[in-house]
């Protein structure tokens, strides 16, 4: 849609270019986030983009149930939600639109910023409201209430922090007017097209663009391995090296699973924001061993928003170099077990006990290795573990035993203590097909992220086997 409006540029000591835009509400139907959902039912359903979208009613539309509003839990304290502007804007405006219900009164007592990522440690004040915002009796501009912000109020995200205890934030409408500053470095990464491995999930037939959908009746569920030691995860592939600023969960609802309530609730929002940009090419997150025995070993999420920039494709940042061969026997194995694909469509090969094969990997110059894992496929069985030797500089042999008690496709990984590594050897002592071999150097492999149960792992430019 063409906007009209006057453009003006100012150059100000602080070296920012404005344009000048204030009469354009940069809010609308833009992605926004709260920090978690009021669910009546799968179909009533108080979403945050309710906030900012083109449908403003201020009650239950007529013949229905079904609340046109954002809202909040009323369980929660310190809720808040927030609107990704897309681009970096000097916020000059804000207009609120409450509700013709009798929680009206619910909204009082906030604060508006101005920042670059939700609930970010960057925040600049934008307004503070303590009374009631006034009922809202229609759509008319009249029951709008305006704030004009303070100076400096510079972000890309809008936030409305909740001060009122345990009481609904609920916006029938929120509109952000202010002049365009730049582009930013960040944005969502759509990876719907992408691919996405969990071992078996609960959901198999799951698509990607279920979790950038808005919609918390369609979400991520890992198989429940309640008697199986090895813990779920979901390791999502960008196909492309980025750049990775944060990432948004947003839980499945208790409506959908109530026996599982205690991991999300009423689609709980985490934020996770790096301190600095952190390069990768996949996102981990699997479910830690807490001793949490109502767990069951079973995670579910329905939204994962990824903000990064694109540096390359995969082919420019692999570095296999080091790893001269991977043979297995003499037959050499090194093309599919560091291709990147951890799927069992990829190529695997079966490591057998009884066939007494191995697979030795020959590194020059030495490694120094952090963290070495291995993908395996063993169907519906439980299997015995696989065993890495690892010869140093010294020609010093020391083994480690991967855990094999797990079923369907999994990712183990052992922490190795410092050693430069000059071979690697890997035995099992049942029956796998692997699939995928990963070997990290010491350094920052990895940005990782506790939520919950559960942690985030975005793997760095470190590993060199891709």
């Amino acid at each position: 849609m063409l906007v009209k409006c006057v453009i003006i540029f100012i150059l100000t000591a602080g070296k920012f270019l404005f344009v000048k835009n204030s009469q354009v509400n940069i809010a609308r139907n833009r992605q926004a986030f709260q920090s978690t959902t009021r669910v009546y039912s799968p179909d009533d359903t108080s979403y945050a983009y309710r906030a900012n979208d083109d449908n403003i009613n201020i009650h239950h539309l007529p013949q229905t149930v079904i609340f046109q509003c954002s809202a909040t839990s009323a369980y929660e304290t310190g809720s808040w939600i927030s609107i990704d502007l897309g681009k970096i804007y000097l916020i000059t405006k804000v207009m609120v639109l409450s509700r013709d219900t009798n929680r009206y009164k619910d909204l009082k007592n906030f604060t508006i910023y101005a920042e670059d990522f939700p609930k970010s440690t960057k925040r600049n004040f934008c307004y503070y409201k303590e009374n009631i915002v006034k009922r809202a009796l229609s759509t008319a501009l009249s029951y709008y209430e305006t704030y004009d912000c303070a100076v400096n109020a510079i972000g890309s995200f809008l936030t409305v922090d909740h001060l009122a205890g345990t009481k609904y934030l609920s916006l029938c409408d929120l509109q952000v007017f202010g002049d365009f500053i730049k582009e930013r470095d960040y944005d969502i990464i759509d990876y719907t097209n992408n691919k996405f491995y969990a071992g078996t999930p609960f959901n198999p037939n799951l698509q990607l663009s279920h979790l950038m959908d808005n919609n918390l009746t369609t979400f991520f569920r890992s198989r429940n391995e309640e008697n199986i030691n090895k813990l779920p995860f979901f390791r999502l592939d960008l196909e492309y090296y980025y750049e990775i600023y944060g990432l948004i969960v947003v839980g499945a609802t208790s409506a959908n699973s109530k026996e599982f309530s205690f991991i999300y609730k009423d689609g709980k929002s985490y934020i996770f924001k790096c301190s600095q940009p952190i390069r990768g090419q996949y996102i981990l997150i699997h479910m830690i061993d807490e001793n949490d025995v109502k767990s069951k070993h079973f995670f579910e999420f329905s939204e994962l928003f990824v903000y990064g920039r694109k540096i390359g494709n995969p082919n420019s940042n692999r570095n296999t170099k080091d790893i001269v061969a991977m043979h297995e026997s003499s037959i050499d194995r090194k093309s599919f077990l560091l291709d990147g694909i951890y799927i069992s469509r990829g190529s695997s090969f079966e490591l057998n006990q009884v066939n007494n094969n191995y697979v030795r990997a020959t590194l020059s110059p030495p490694i120094d290795i952090k963290v070495f894992c291995i993908t395996a496929n063993h169907a519906g069985t439980v299997n015995n573990g696989i065993r890495i030797t690892i010869k140093d500089i010294s020609n010093v042999q020391k083994a480690y035993l991967l855990s094999g008690n797990y079923r369907y496709e999994q990712t183990v990984c052992e922490i190795i203590p410092e050693t430069q590594a000059s071979q690697i050897e890997i035995t099992s002592l049942g029956s796998h097909a692997i699939l995928e071999v990963e070997i990290f150097e010491r350094g920052i492999i990895s940005t990782k992220f506790k939520i919950m149960t559960q942690i985030i792992h975005v793997y760095s430019s470190k590993n060199i086997s891709y």
